[in-house]
């Protein structure tokens, strides 16, 4: 099978390669809103998990540098509120990838798509 990002056979086991999957979470993690959207994702799950909040505060500090404090505060509660209702509404725990992988995991590919569909 061809993938049509790559334009190459996958393998066997019809999964991306180690490098195609990184090449493929690269090129999305280089735009601001999907850098946004991923830090505060992994940012609240990682403070809820551990109780350690050092990775939400580096994804508000990116929110109130692009977007300015007051309308950071907005979008943040906002996403807050989202990140809420899909642990609520999951029917397995979310999973993550550590706050500095390049890697995207299902669950973090779902959270960008379901932002891109609705731009």
């Amino acid at each position: 099978m061809t993938d049509a990002f790559f334009g190459r056979r996958r393998e066997a086991n019809n999964a991306l390669s180690a490098t195609d999957q990184y090449l493929f979470s690269a090129a999305h993690l280089e735009r601001t809103p999907e850098q946004m959207v991923l830090q505060a994702y992994r940012g609240w799950l990682s403070s809820s998990a551990t109780g350690n909040f050092d990775n939400l505060e580096g994804a508000w500090n990116l929110f109130a540098l692009k977007l300015g404090p007051k309308a950071a505060r907005n979008v943040f509660d906002a996403y807050s509120q989202f990140v809420r209702t899909l642990g609520v509404c999951a029917t397995c725990p979310l999973r993550m990838h550590g706050a500095s992988c390049t890697c995207l995991c299902r669950d973090e590919a779902v959270v960008l798509g379901l932002f891109a569909a609705l731009q």
